[in-house]
């Protein structure tokens, strides 16, 4: 039995300025970062979202961080391929499934899972928050940036990862800035926020107010 099969994994990351980080949701393979994580874990606890779509799991790292930080009754996620990163992706997705039965995997185009009937059956009330790091084409992140939040709640909050990023930590993908750039040029009915550290970036919407008080509060406070 190899250390991934078993159901207790646990590790160990130590950056500067932080405390050691060991989980066994944290796949020690993935794009998300250290820093990332404690971004989303801060912003999780003051948002406190309870329902939550993805779509881009990879190896699990953004899911685990906010499953671990809120109380959710619903989290779907939603990747085309599993065996992006081998055995990895399946061995994370099981597990999460496992210890957290609010979490959903489905493993599909999210240009055919994201319905109208989708969104009826599996958020009734809406969504509070909505993490985009799936398909990075230009079209792709547009897709699921106009779908989604048409079904975000008043209160909810839509985070897009590798917004403006760059090295050293991060990689530029600038089709994914410009597909948010157009999104917010024609819905400024957001406001947008954006976090960045060492290169890694992120683009935070909300329509709501006191929201976006918080994630301004949060994001100084990260940087």
């Amino acid at each position: 039995m190899n250390n991934y099969s078993r159901h207790f994994i646990f590790f160990a990351l130590l950056m500067p300025g932080h405390l050691l980080l060991g989980s066994k949701y944290w796949c020690p393979k993935g794009h998300f970062n250290l820093n990332q994580h404690n971004f989303f874990q801060k912003l999780a606890r003051d948002v406190k979202p309870k329902y939550a779509l993805e779509t881009g799991f990879c190896t699990g790292r953004s899911a685990s961080s906010l499953l671990e930080a809120a109380q959710l009754k619903t989290f779907i996620s939603i990747d085309i391929n599993l065996d992006y990163i081998k055995p990895e992706g399946r061995i994370f997705a099981q597990l999460l499934q496992k210890d957290f039965p609010e979490f959903k995997l489905i493993e599909g185009d999210s240009k055919v899972v994201l319905t109208n009937d989708f969104f009826a059956e599996n958020f009734p009330h809406g969504i509070d928050w909505v993490t985009v790091d799936g398909d990075h084409s230009y079209a792709g992140c547009l897709h699921d940036l106009e779908v989604s939040s048409a079904y975000v709640s008043e209160h909810g909050i839509i985070i897009i990862d590798d917004y403006r990023s760059s090295g050293p930590d991060g990689v530029s993908i600038p089709h994914v800035t410009s597909a948010v750039d157009y999104f917010c040029k024609h819905h400024k009915e957001f406001k947008i926020t954006v976090w960045n550290h060492r290169g890694k970036g992120f683009a935070i919407l909300t329509r709501c107010e006191t929201q976006d008080t918080i994630i301004n509060r949060v994001t100084s406070s990260s940087d």
